[in-house]
């Protein structure tokens, strides 16, 4: 019987990963992804899809490394495994397990079903750094994202993943020669709506500059172009002072 991405009671191993139910995810150590991703016990998670309550939630591969590592242990040590084996009684362990103490750990066993313990918790309400929303990450695994993803967060963002045509390319590249024209292409290439990644790509450039030359076109200062130079008259005027730009020959007023 189909059940989400796999079959019910069925886990799919290809020797290598486990196939998730819940998303069709694969993954090596399941009862780790079914914690971190969907926030849900290996307990809960064999329950809600049929598997026997031994079932291991590891690929066949992770089995064997763990057996191979357990046959090392066994090796560096035979004298405390043949005292452990000698020591090992299943017969009066069975024995010892009364109808109280099977109905306490069936008990315990449905506590922790409906308290799954820290994986289950609910997540905490964080605010987003690009708009400004609160919001809670929908899965465990997404904890430590700072941004939500919402209409108004796409928005803001959106206007900075439209890839580069290519008509566009060619222009950066024909530009290639001119520093300055360069950057005031790509500086109105990034307010039109293109990727500053595919236009530092696309022209060669450092992206860091390029984030800088778009703060400044949008920021502007007196005296700083659009690719971030300062004009030599400005630099001699900064340095003589506003007092200095009155005098042509640069004489001191003190």
């Amino acid at each position: 019987m189909p059940d989400g991405y796999g079959v019910y009671g069925v886990l799919d191993d290809d020797g290598e990963t486990l196939l998730c139910h819940e998303c069709g995810v694969r993954a090596a150590a399941l009862h780790r992804h079914a914690s971190f991703v969907h926030a849900m016990t290996a307990e809960q998670y064999r329950t809600a899809h049929g598997l026997r309550r031994t079932q291991p939630l590891v690929s066949t591969a992770v089995r064997n490394k763990q057996r191979a590592a357990a046959l090392r242990r066994m090796e560096r040590n035979p004298a405390g495994w043949a005292r452990l084996e000698a020591a090992r009684d299943p017969w009066a362990a069975v024995d010892a397990r009364t109808p109280e103490e099977l109905r306490g750990n069936a008990a315990s066993h449905a506590g922790r079903l409906a308290h799954p313990g820290p994986a289950a918790k609910p997540l905490k309400a964080r605010v987003c750094v690009r708009c400004g929303t609160t919001w809670t990450p929908p899965t465990p695994a997404q904890r430590r994202r700072r941004t939500c993803d919402g209409e108004e967060c796409a928005r803001m963002q959106g206007p900075y993943r439209r890839p580069l045509a290519a008509d566009e390319i060619a222009a950066l590249r024909d530009a290639s020669a001119d520093p300055d024209e360069r950057m005031r292409l790509a500086v109105a290439l990034t307010e039109s709506g293109a990727s500053q990644r595919a236009i530092a790509a696309a022209a060669g450039m450092d992206r860091v500059r390029l984030r800088k030359a778009v703060w400044q076109a949008r920021n502007p200062v007196p005296g700083v172009s659009g690719s971030g130079h300062v004009a030599a008259g400005d630099r001699a005027a900064a340095r003589r002072g506003p007092a200095a730009e009155d005098d042509p020959a640069g004489r001191s007023h003190g």
